[in-house]
């Protein structure tokens, strides 16, 4: 049985895929083998000591800091034979939200992003097993909350996109390319 997330996780390919913004000839389809819960919080235990090098150490430091944080982790996670996708879309919780956007104003944002107008938009990484990995989410929620954790504190991980309905992730968009369509990160060729 498909679970919500893995459901909305399709839609965002097919978004993704309407606005050109996937360039590879297959879909993800979100059905690689399940890495399991010690191995990737060990790897991303080992991300920690980077988020401090780069000054990212708290809550309050981390908070806004989404396109950033989650460019370096992906890089971290192909380093070490983990691929992920950048995942573009909005957290809720029961009375809040969290970059609440939907796929016309994301529409709107790839227009706009000609005119160097700045975007607001939060992103995520989705594992190949449709697991999650957000950083700064909960940093967010933590300075509303008006709490500042260590970075160790502030990471949100969802095996298998598995949330609990008090607390969710809804993806629009898939992959790198909207964010470097709108000059929220820049593409660098390999030579």
């Amino acid at each position: 049985m498909e679970n919500k997330y893995i459901k909305s996780l399709k839609l965002a390919v097919n978004n993704s895929r309407d606005l050109e913004l996937l360039q590879s000839d297959r879909d993800p389809d979100f059905t690689l083998a399940t890495i399991s819960k010690e191995v990737i919080l060990a790897i991303l235990n080992d991300f920690v000591p980077h988020l401090y090098r780069l000054g990212l150490s708290s809550s309050s430091l981390l908070n806004g800091n989404c396109i950033q944080v989650h460019d370096q982790l992906q890089s971290f996670l192909l380093l070490r034979g983990i691929s992920s996708y950048m995942t573009i879309g909005s957290m809720h919780g029961g009375d809040w939200s969290y970059c609440q956007t939907s796929i016309e104003k994301l529409k709107n944002d790839l227009v706009r992003a000609s005119r160097d107008e700045a975007i607001r938009v939060h992103t995520w990484l989705t594992l190949g097993d449709a697991s999650i990995i957000d950083w700064t989410g909960g940093a967010w929620h933590d300075v509303q909350s008006q709490l500042d954790q260590p970075a160790e504190k502030c990471l949100t991980y969802f095996p298998q996109g598995a949330q609990d309905a008090d607390y969710y992730h809804l993806p629009y968009l898939l992959g790198r390319d909207f964010l470097i369509k709108t000059n929220c990160i820049c593409h660098v060729r390999r030579t």
